[in-house]
């Protein structure tokens, strides 16, 4: 065999154990995206989703000799800083005002927030039935 045989077979090998473990990370990450209630263990299981992305991307462009893998990493890695961060204030908002992080309860209080049921009197119509009388 010759040099340029072997070295493609080594890279074959990198880069299927990369795969396979890239692989693993994002269907960890999906489970946890799809199986927790909490919003902060959502946000976690999303970042390690993206850190399996961005290893597939750094493997598939240390396989063609390219920097394009790598510098779409680079952006990615900013783009989840961004929501560590956003994380991290969501994280001091919440323990500011005591409020539930359930991700259904908070949908269905963001539904219902705003909605005034007919029966209800509102201040406008409490107007009006004073100076009805």
């Amino acid at each position: 065999m010759t040099i340029k045989y072997l070295i493609a077979a080594q890279d074959g090998r990198f880069l299927s154990g990369c795969l396979i473990v890239a692989a693993v990370l994002f269907g960890t990450g999906v489970a946890g995206m799809v199986l927790r209630r909490s919003l902060f263990s959502v946000f976690i299981s999303l970042a390690v989703a993206v850190q399996a992305i961005i290893l597939a991307a750094t493997a598939f462009s240390g396989i063609h000799g390219t920097w394009s893998g790598q510098v779409l990493s680079l952006f990615v890695l900013v783009v989840t800083a961004v929501q560590g961060c956003l994380l991290l204030a969501f994280a001091f908002a919440i323990t500011r005002r005591p409020c539930t992080e359930d991700k259904v309860e908070s949908e269905h209080l963001a539904g219902s927030a705003g909605l005034a049921s007919n029966d209800e009197t509102t201040p406008a119509n409490a107007a009006s039935e004073v100076s009805d009388e």
